[in-house]
């Protein structure tokens, strides 16, 4: 890289690793001096020494080991979280107990596990800084910052342990018990992906997940992490969301299967569908009232919702849901997908056909007979043209027909 192309000294940003082993650090020094140029770098030997030069530095990402004298790398990611709730919080850890990972897992927002490679590190640093782009409201960004879970209707919860106690219970039926919901499915997605797990490939449905983890993971997980939405209002709302994320993700899985795709990519239509309203799922939880507002301003104008939402929040939930998946650490794909379901013109990827399958699947279970054809919250009939796939319209239509009869 030329000096030219380097930030400024006041756009670098800045990185706070710390662990109270002095060989560690200067390992961790070695690996991060190449990228110098890019960023700035602290390091602290302790989580009270690292409060401490918080207080005097601005800190964009903490990188932090787990097991430490004095105050471990859990109290230091609640204290961080309160005080400094802007900082994207990683866990570093070479040795940490299934108690101190799922404690760690509210307050972190990705876990890594030592040894690190470099490669990993700077790739998993460069992602959670790039993702400042995709929201610039700083308010929003500082809430899904601070958010450690999502809201779940206890209705899932206590269906899964009914299914659990069952003589004849299932792990593939506890995990499309989880399925069902958007937030259990985004954080167990967040958890098994993490390297603490070692699995050495991506899990990308519930279904996989609880049948990797096992019962007594499951339970330990959702006891320690979930949340429960409270009251019937907001327990509607979640379960309204969720639903049209399967009813999506079903429909897109459906279009991939049918046009012969890889199984890689019907589980990204499938993963990417469940996520696609994450956003909505979002603002609805934090932002109740000024939600419902632009949701009825939507119906009474016939405006599309997220045109609504960047009027009114200067984000879509397109972009707030890609965010919070992006900074929990999900495959790209998941993220793009999330991001562009409206718009898939303008995702960066040169051909993801699950994208393309989410974002006709979400028009079609809005509008199956693309009576809005043509209009702004329609199919996006140039990128469907551009990949040679307008001709293919009519044979989704059926597959969602065909969905529908299934369930009926």
């Amino acid at each position: 890289m030329t000096e030219s192309a380097n930030p400024s000294d006041d756009q670098k940003k800045r990185i706070l690793f710390v662990d109270d082993e002095e060989n560690i650090l200067n390992g961790l020094q070695r690996i991060v001096h190449p990228m110098r140029h890019e960023w700035d770098f602290e390091f602290a030997t302790s989580g009270q020494q690292a409060l401490e030069l918080m207080d005097r530095t601005d800190i964009d990402v903490l990188v932090t080991d787990m097991r430490m004298p004095l105050m471990d790398g859990s109290e230091l990611l609640s204290e961080v979280s309160n005080d400094f709730p802007h900082v994207i919080r990683i866990v570093l850890s070479g040795q940490c107990d299934l108690e101190s990972f799922i404690g760690s897992a509210c307050p972190a927002h990705q876990l890594l596990s030592k040894p690190c490679d470099a490669v990993t590190l700077k790739r998993t640093i460069e992602r959670v800084i790039a993702l400042r782009e995709l929201l610039a409201n700083e308010t929003l960004r500082d809430i899904l910052l601070q958010m450690n879970t999502l809201p779940s209707p206890p209705t899932i919860y206590l269906r899964i342990e009914k299914e659990l106690e069952s003589p004849n219970s299932s792990m593939q039926r506890v995990g499309e018990i989880i399925g069902e919901d958007l937030g259990m499915t985004a954080k167990l997605l967040q958890l098994v992906n993490s390297s603490f797990f070692g699995f050495n490939r991506n899990i990308e449905t519930p279904a996989q997940a609880a049948s990797m983890l096992g019962v007594n993971m499951v339970q330990f997980i959702m006891l320690h992490v979930q949340t429960f939405v409270s009251g019937p209002s907001m327990e509607r709302t979640v379960g309204e969301i969720s639903e049209h994320c399967m009813q999506v993700a079903s429909l897109a899985r459906a279009i991939a299967k049918h046009e012969g795709e890889s199984p890689a990519s019907c589980l990204d239509a499938y993963i990417g569908g469940m996520m696609h309203d994450l956003g909505r799922l979002i603002l609805a939880v934090n932002m109740p009232e000024k939600y419902r507002a632009v949701i009825e301003q939507s119906k009474q104008s016939s405006e599309p919702i997220w045109q609504i939402e960047q009027q009114t929040f200067g984000a879509t939930h397109a972009d707030i849901g890609a965010y919070l998946l992006g900074l929990w650490g999900l495959p790209e794909n998941v993220v793009e997908i999330t991001h562009h379901h409206h718009l898939p013109g303008n995702c960066r990827l040169e051909r993801c056909f699950a994208l393309a399958a989410v974002h006709v699947a979400n028009v079609l279970v809005s509008d199956p007979e693309l009576k809005n054809r043509g209009q702004i919250n329609s199919l996006d009939e140039d990128y469907l043209e551009k990949l040679a796939l307008t001709d293919h319209i009519a044979d989704w239509q059926e597959c969602f027909r065909a969905l529908t009869d299934k369930h009926t």
